[in-house]
């Protein structure tokens, strides 16, 4: 079903289906509810391609990471999606790890005019040339000398914090296990 297809269902323009489906003022109350009525009732679902290229957004963002096993990333990432959701997005993922492969996803990613990228893997210099032509990326954790938007864990401080209540809470028996340094 096509907006046209509603529009000429109900003998109004198309312009007017595309307005009062954007919930538009300048439309009739009750056009709006002709028009919705007949878009649910025929299952109406919008052109996003069109809606992205009358915006000049796609509400589309890529999410880069290594795999789908790590829980942490994995329990992120869906953290991440929900969010996107909740704003209107959605998450393009691309799971990768060598640097060919990491390419291909990235071009994938802006082929489909992803409006961002968040990606785990810092240590990439394409990611700094996509937002250097205007693709805004974030990764998780700092990038080392590139120059992006990161987020990360103060670790120290976490790991002071814990040890604190560890000793307020009267543990005099303190160990720590850990991996390697990064």
């Amino acid at each position: 079903m096509t907006q046209k297809q509603i529009a000429n269902m109900l003998n109004i323009s198309r312009s007017t289906v595309s307005l009062a489906l954007a919930n538009s003022p300048k439309i009739k109350t009750e056009t709006t509810r002709r028009v919705r009525e007949l878009a649910q009732k025929t299952n109406y679902q919008p052109d996003m391609a069109a809606r992205s290229l009358v915006m000049g957004k796609t509400n589309l963002i890529g999410i880069l990471l290594p795999s789908f096993a790590h829980r942490f990333l994995g329990e992120l990432s869906n953290e991440i999606s929900l969010y996107l959701s909740e704003k209107g997005y959605s998450a393009i993922f691309g799971v990768g790890i060598e640097t060919d492969e990491i390419s291909h996803l990235l071009n994938s990613m802006t082929a489909r005019k992803v409006d961002g990228i968040i990606s785990y893997m810092s240590a990439c210099e394409k990611l700094f040339h996509l937002n250097e032509n205007g693709t805004p990326v974030v990764v998780y954790r700092k990038p080392g000398d590139i120059p992006l938007s990161y987020v990360d864990v103060d670790r120290y401080e976490g790991s002071r914090l814990l040890t604190r209540h560890l000793i307020e809470t009267g543990r005099r028996r303190i160990a720590f296990i850990g991996g390697h340094g990064n």
